[in-house]
């Protein structure tokens, strides 16, 4: 799938990659494509950068949706579709999907207003796992016909892929249970000799719980898994309905690089681990090629020697300028076409690699974000 068909079709696009490739600004162009091409569509990112406020014209984006105005976009007021953006705020997602999952509010307060779910909330919050908890609320709103989400780098991407998995398995009431044997916390509730057995030796490990942590501390960890117990089930349920969203077939993954050689490798790397989870995997955006560029003619040199105040020995250093310029940048091209050509041998059959020029060392105004847009939909190379 290239990109055109994923903006044109798809309700989720996942945007993972190395980082410093342009990865937040490709998010960002996927979204303004669709809206420029009809739909409504969202970016999420969790770069803590806030760069694509910054693209998008915006500043202050939060953990709400807010839409991009239409105005900045095409000021004359034809904007077919909606582009919207947020930022993620971890603690606030963490703490709307515990209110969400509690039975009540009384519940909800239990969790939220305990001093361990406090000291926690900030480590977990922070794992990759509410970045797809927060795209999964509003995916399930139905409110956008387009999601882009913006990942971490690569080293922390697998991370976010396997998040709803790991949150099933620490979520296992089953560990929240035994735990809370240690304190002697509904062991009423079993009954035979191994239940027995697992209750002493519950009861030895809270022993040295208790000297390790100290039993205050013990107490109220304690404390937390016994209001934490409440939620745990609905919880570990909702992470399989994440984990299932990420591999719809209305999901497609693409993974954006740069032509540099060690890019194209982790690339080539993360497109891999893609696909030994069996998720959709759309293929790679190369940011940043630099285009082939004609060697100056005499005629071209002539005029530009004429402007540069005449000919002589002045003339002769714009022609020698002008000609190592045209060097270096074939040099340039050289080396990206070898880079890409590398990643075609490693991509697979079928695989889409689109490509998007070099179109400046700093994109942030939404004008360039709307060439990169349009470089986005244009025809795909598949490689053979």
């Amino acid at each position: 799938m290239d990109p055109r068909e994923a903006v044109d079709q798809q309700r989720l696009v996942v945007v993972c990659g190395p980082g410093g490739v342009g990865k937040t600004t490709t998010s960002a162009a996927f979204g303004l494509a669709a809206a420029r091409r009809g739909r409504k569509a969202l970016v999420i990112t969790i770069d803590p950068a806030k760069r694509l406020g910054e693209a998008l014209g915006e500043e202050g984006l939060g953990n709400e949706p807010r839409q991009v105005p239409p105005e900045i976009i095409d000021p004359s007021g034809k904007l077919p579709g909606e582009l919207w953006a947020l930022m993620l705020n971890q603690e606030e997602t963490a703490d709307a999907l515990i209110r969400r999952s509690a039975a009540d509010e009384e519940s909800a307060q239990r969790v939220l207003e305990n001093r361990i779910y406090r000291v926690l909330a900030g480590a977990l919050a922070s794992t990759e796992y509410m970045a797809v908890e927060r795209l999964y609320h509003l995916y399930s709103g139905g409110d956008f016909d387009l999601c882009v989400l913006d990942t971490p780098p690569s080293k922390n991407a697998l991370d976010f892929l396997d998040a709803p998995q790991w949150a099933a398995r620490v979520l296992d009431k089953r560990i929240i249970h035994w735990f809370l044997r240690t304190a002697g916390r509904h062991a009423e509730d079993e009954e035979g000799l191994a239940a027995a057995l697992m209750v002493r030796t519950a009861m030895i490990v809270a022993d040295l719980l208790g000297r390790l942590l100290g039993r205050e501390f013990y107490e109220e960890l304690v404390e937390f898994f016994d209001a934490f117990a409440e939620i745990s089930g609905h919880l570990k349920d909702h992470s399989e309905e994440v984990d299932a969203l990420l591999r719809k077939p209305s999901t497609t993954y693409f993974v954006a690089c740069s032509p540099e050689q060690g890019a194209i490798e982790e690339s080539i790397r993360m497109a891999r681990a893609l696909r030994q989870r069996g998720l959709g995997f759309g293929g790679f955006v190369v940011n940043r090629v630099e285009y082939p560029v004609s060697p100056p003619d005499e005629e071209s040199l002539e005029q530009l020697g004429r402007q540069a105040g005449g000919k002589g020995a002045r003339f002769a250093r714009v022609k020698e300028a002008l000609a190592e310029i045209w060097q270096e940048q074939h040099a340039i091209k050289a080396r990206d076409e070898a880079a890409i050509q590398h990643l075609h041998y490693n991509a697979g059959r079928g695989v889409s690699i689109h490509r998007v020029p070099r179109l400046g060392d700093d994109l942030t105004g939404i004008m360039d974000l709307d060439r990169f847009a349009a470089c986005l939909v244009e025809e795909t190379v598949n490689a053979d």
